[in-house]
């Protein structure tokens, strides 16, 4: 069975025509030849230039990155949403943030992971089980609780019990806000000083500062992701992190770290309840390699973050033979580049066997790439292979006949409509 493709139409039509359907869906906006060819150009006027050639990418993102400057309309957007932490900011005030946060994602990966997951892991198992033998059972409410509060206590520690409605109210306004709002593009000052008083729901933006306020007066421990920035002093001002930047990364860390986490396990569950071999390899104790295969796998076949935002290039280029004019729009498709025809063997089968040996050089990007690659992925990643091992551990896994998974991109790529049939052990 081949997993589940995005629509993509034959050819490129106009531009209007992609405009529409990446508002809709941005994967489904992109042709064949994406898959196909290397370089692939729009062919509109100062249409977009779509990168799969891993040697150009690598050009882009590292050796000649400073030629290639991200989007100011996206960048409008993500500040918008996520403010001036770690995942917006640039130069200098990002290098900091990301040292500072940095310690936290170090040291025994799996007793890290261990210490937050276990438990929120077993109670979603012992509900599972509990809703199993009545039908198909919808996992995304148990596995996005779980992973809310694996990455709960990975940000507050043991100084903030984990409130799973406050964790879904980010959820919410994830929902609401990932695929940009028309108020986002708005240059208007008033406009965007209104909504970055309302970037978070109030009562989490409330919780964040609260908990900032206690460790700084010393009322409880700098403990967690949040206690590191507690103590950070701005380089610029020589004073403690401003409040509201804290709470840019750590709201910004619970949203993006749970969400594409998340995805990625939904992704992994679909794919092993369509392979009961793998689902067998993954139970068999002798061999354990299997789990980290069939996530390598998943995050290959569905990337968290299916595209990189487009980036405007500063002076001309040209690549494989197409040139790049300054100002021209440049994509890297992450979701195409993991598939692409001339870069991987049988690109749409699900075969974490081909992970034995490295991928293709710059062919495997679902962390990114270069000095902003993401700084959780070995997090992301045994948090994921830890729940996936534990539920094919506790139940043979299947789909029904009427499910209908779609991958839709908005602010991760979300396994849309999964439903399993679970059977225990």
């Amino acid at each position: 069975m081949t997993p589940i493709m995005p629509r993509a139409p034959e050819n490129f039509t106009s531009s209007v025509a992609y405009l529409a359907a990446r508002r809709r869906n941005p994967i489904e906006a992109w042709p064949h030849q994406v898959y196909e060819e290397l370089v692939v150009a729009a062919p509109w006027s100062r249409g977009p230039i779509f990168l799969c050639d891993p040697a150009i990418v690598r050009q882009v993102l590292v050796e000649d990155a400073a030629n290639y400057a991200r989007s100011r309309i996206h960048d409008r957007i993500a500040r918008s949403i996520w403010g001036e932490g770690l995942l917006t900011a640039e130069g200098a005030r990002w290098a900091w943030q990301r040292r500072t946060l940095a310690p936290g994602f170090g040291g025994d990966i799996d007793t890290l992971v261990g210490k937050g997951a276990t438990a929120p892991v077993d109670n979603a198992l012992r509900r599972l089980a509990e809703q199993a033998p009545v039908g198909p059972v919808i996992p995304e409410p148990l596995i996005r609780e779980a992973v809310q509060a694996a990455i709960w206590s990975l940000v507050f520690a043991d100084e903030s019990p984990f409130d799973p409605a406050l964790a879904n109210s980010l959820g919410t306004y994830i929902a609401y806000r990932g695929g940009g709002r028309i108020g986002d593009l708005i240059a208007w000052e008033p406009v965007q000083r209104w909504r970055r008083r309302h970037r978070y729901p109030a009562a989490l933006a409330r919780h964040v500062d609260e908990t900032l306020s206690r460790m700084r007066e010393g009322a409880v421990a700098p403990v967690g992701l949040i206690g590191l920035l507690s103590g950070a002093l701005d380089p610029d001002t020589g004073l403690p992190a401003d409040a509201t930047l804290v709470r840019d990364n750590v709201l910004g860390l619970l949203a993006v770290g749970a969400e594409t986490t998340i995805q990625t396990t939904l992704w992994a569950l679909y794919l092993l309840a369509m392979t009961p071999e793998w689902q067998r390899r993954i139970v068999d104790s002798t061999d354990d390699t299997a789990i980290s295969r069939v996530v390598m796998e998943a995050l290959r076949l569905y990337p968290p973050i299916a595209y990189l935002p487009s980036r405007r290039a500063i002076e001309p280029r040209t690549f494989g033979g197409i040139p790049v004019a300054a100002g021209s729009k440049v994509v890297i498709p992450i979701f195409a580049l993991h598939r692409h025809e001339r870069l991987w063997r049988e690109p749409n089968r699900f075969d974490p066997d081909r992970f034995a040996a490295p991928p293709p050089r710059g062919a495997y990007l679902p962390f990114g790439a270069g000095p902003r690659v993401c700084l959780g992925s070995r997090y992301a990643s045994a948090l994921v292979e830890m729940i996936v091992a534990a539920v094919a551990g506790r139940f043979r896994l299947g789909l029904p006949a009427e499910t209908s998974v779609r991958p839709v991109m908005r602010a991760t790529l979300a396994c849309q409509g999964l439903s399993l049939t679970m059977e225990p052990h």
